[in-house]
């Protein structure tokens, strides 16, 4: 049987279930990307407040006197420089959050991703309520009915042998 490379993205229906997928991981990785910054720091790394640690390290490099002091003020300062330079403005955190919220329970479920990791790389408590990721095993959308928990289980498979052949099937 031959098929015909990407034949399956010819289907609509699967062409839009693997968009909505691909928007959703989008969703998730901004947010991620946005709070990933240390939280120690976060607050305090505005551009304003980067200016304005800059300019005190420059004051204090021309009032220190100790050759040995002036060397880390400098390293501070270019490192400083180079966080200023890399910094983009701040993201609107609210818009952010709200397409988290409005995607993160289904991806969660369908990657197998934890309220505990969630909570590991930083996420809020109060921002997985909101998306509906409780500290359950599984991640459950809170606008979806728990259906697959009321579905009948499926038949365990025949156990397969070496030979790629159902065990206790007639060939």
């Amino acid at each position: 049987m031959t098929t015909t490379r990407g034949a399956h993205m010819k289907d609509p229906v699967r062409r839009a279930a693997v968009m909505a997928a691909r928007q959703e991981a989008d969703a998730v990785r901004r947010y991620l990307s946005t709070i990933g910054t240390d939280a120690r720091t976060a607050r305090h790394a505005t551009p304003e407040a980067l200016g304005a640690r800059y300019a005190r390290l420059t004051d204090s490099l021309r009032e220190e006197a100790d050759p040995l002091k002036r060397l880390e003020l400098e390293q501070a300062r270019l490192d400083l420089a180079a966080a200023m330079a890399i910094a983009v403005p701040t993201t609107d955190l609210a818009e952010v959050e709200a397409a988290f919220i409005a995607c993160a329970a289904s991806w969660a479920r369908r990657k197998g991703v934890t309220y505990a990791a969630f909570r590991t790389v930083g996420v809020p408590a109060a921002t997985l309520k909101a998306a509906g990721i409780g500290r359950g095993l599984a991640a459950v959308p809170a606008d979806e009915p728990e259906a697959e928990a009321e579905a009948e289980p499926e038949a365990p498979a025949a156990p397969i042998t070496s030979r790629g052949k159902a065990r206790g099937k007639a060939s």
